[in-house]
């Protein structure tokens, strides 16, 4: 499964709710309760009741893999490298050079 999930519940949650999440539960599978029982789920007590309930009403009743926070960092700067390179330009008049890229 794609990790943009956690994007996601960062772009509604706030970078709060994303760090609680990896924080607690990063690298692991998680049984997500449905969302009648999420505010009183172990995972609540864990993640908090709001973000139990946004993961609830995407994923209720499913196994979520949760990305472990080196492994989300790690995508994190791959994304941001691409982007760069995509601003740099990929044609024959490049703005930044390779390593002014590689030294951001």
């Amino acid at each position: 499964m794609m990790d943009s999930w956690i994007d996601e519940l960062e772009r509604d949650l706030g970078l709060p709710a994303r760090l609680a999440v990896l924080a607690n539960c990063g690298g692991q599978n998680r049984d997500i309760p449905s969302v009648e029982r999420a505010a009183r789920s172990k995972l609540a007590s864990e993640i908090g009741v709001e973000a139990t309930i946004w993961l609830a009403k995407r994923f209720a009743g499913t196994k979520l893999e949760i990305p472990s926070r080196l492994g989300a960092a790690a995508r994190d700067r791959a994304s941001q490298l691409r982007a760069a390179v995509m601003d740099a330009g990929l044609g024959e008049n490049p703005t930044r050079s390779a390593n002014d890229i590689a030294s951001e």
